[in-house]
C-alpha cells in the first residue's frame, strides 16, 4: 500500500498518508528489531517517506473573489 500511494501519487489525503506512514513504520520496526527480518528494512524507508512527503506537501488553493468582494475591496483602499 505504501508503494501504490507513492508510486500513484495519491497524496491528495494528508490523513491516509499519515496513518499509512505511522502503521508501516510501526510493522517495519518490529520486523526489523523484534524479528530481525530484512525485508522489512525496505518498508521502513517507505514507511518514512511517505511520512516525510506527507509532512511536507501542502494543499495551496488560490480563491476567487466575486464582484461584490472586489468592489469592497476598491471601496475600502
Amino acid at each position: 500500500m505504501i508503494g501504490l500511494t507513492l508510486v500513484l501519487g495519491v497524496l491528495h489525503s494528508k490523513l491516509w498518508s499519515m496513518t499509512l506512514a505511522a502503521a508501516g513504520f510501526a510493522y517495519g520496526a518490529i520486523g526489523v528489531f523484534t524479528l530481525g527480518v530484512t525485508l522489512d528494512y525496505g518498508l521502513l524507508a517507505g514507511a518514512t517517506m511517505l511520512g516525510a512527503i506527507a509532512g511536507v506537501s501542502t494543499t495551496r488553493r488560490s480563491e476567487r473573489t466575486d464582484r461584490d468582494e472586489r468592489m469592497l475591496r476598491e471601496d475600502a483602499a
